[in-house]
């Protein structure tokens, strides 16, 4: 799936045929350490650059299987890092939808956040840091209170 997901032209095609909920199984069946749990997390990754399937993935459960992604990992090894990396650019890019800050924050989005900020191999990382800022300041709580 992660590699059909690369191509911009069948993102929105693939969420609306339940890939969200395909990654939820799969990723549930794995071990917490597996290079599938990345291979899920990239392609989440990539349907949050789908403008047509943002509010989909996240009303299927993706953002809050890469919440839990953040949770479960120790964010030891090279797949952690490459989660935490494409965590950081998914959120930052659901953040942007106005209609989905709300349901981002009570699924978690924070904390995870916080969790991809203290990864040592990403703390250091300008472009990360950047994204989750990014994310931060499109779901600033002040946003929601309006």
């Amino acid at each position: 799936m992660c590699y059909l997901s690369i191509s911009p032209e069948g993102r929105t095609r693939m969420v609306n045929e339940h890939a969200v909920t395909a990654l939820i199984v799969l990723a549930k069946r794995c071990q917490p350490d597996s290079p599938v749990i990345a291979l899920c997390a990239q392609t989440i990754q990539y349907f949050s650059w789908s403008k047509a399937a943002q509010a989909r993935v996240v009303e299927d459960g993706g953002c809050k299987l890469l919440v839990q992604m953040t949770e479960q990992t120790q964010m030891t090894d090279i797949w952690d890092k490459e989660v935490a990396k494409d965590c950081a650019v998914a959120f930052a890019n659901f953040s942007q939808v106005e209609e989905l800050r709300k349901v981002l924050m009570k699924q978690g989005i924070i904390p995870a956040l916080r969790s991809i900020v203290n990864h040592h191999q990403i703390q250091y990382d300008m472009e990360y840091i950047w994204r989750v800022c990014a994310a931060i300041y499109h779901g600033k709580p002040q946003r929601l209170v309006n």
